[in-house]
């Protein structure tokens, strides 16, 4: 089973499975940074992260180019990462609106429970650490949460323009 998240216009492979070896889980990682389009997400995040890069950790050519070329692969698969985290997001505060027009409380903790259980689960089946994906969870649903809170509990004067103030970039320096 390919991996595919889609991007606006565009549709990019994270990794393919393959025979005879690769990645633990059976999977090879393709390299994503080759088929970046310019202006692109991928493109955008290697841009902003290029310049903190440092200097070569080998003085041999073939390391470093080797260990180059991992971090191409590394960096894309991190622009997919935030991407679908801010995805992730801007959905929570959907979800927030929703609950908000029907006076639905906040927090589901039945719905935390089998996100947190789903979550621990895929790292037993993939040798990962549950509690690594436990905390990674706990950290995305705390800032869900708290995006959630204040589109419910925003004062009703502010409720056309709540989305826009407690957005993902809320809180950012920029």
């Amino acid at each position: 089973m390919t991996i595919v998240e889609h991007l606006p216009e565009r549709r990019w492979s994270v990794g393919v499975p393959v025979s005879g070896g690769g990645l633990r889980s059976g999977h090879h990682i393709v390299d994503l940074a080759s088929r970046r389009a310019p202006g692109g997400l991928v493109e955008e995040f290697l841009t902003t992260t290029s310049s903190e890069a440092g200097t070569q950790t080998s003085s041999h050519p073939d390391e470093a180019e080797g260990l180059d070329s991992f971090r191409r692969d590394l960096d894309a698969i991190d622009a997919l990462l935030l991407e679908t985290v801010r995805q992730r997001l801007e959905l929570c505060l959907r979800i927030g609106e929703w609950k908000r027009s029907r006076e639905v409380p906040m927090m589901q903790p039945g719905r935390v429970r089998l996100v947190q259980e789903r979550a621990r689960e895929f790292a037993r089946r993939h040798d990962l650490s549950p509690d690594f994906f436990n905390a990674l969870y706990e950290l995305m649903i705390a800032e869900t949460c708290r995006l959630e809170d204040l589109v419910i509990n925003a004062p009703v004067e502010e409720e056309d323009t709540v989305r826009e103030s407690v957005g993902p970039r809320s809180g950012s320096s920029t």
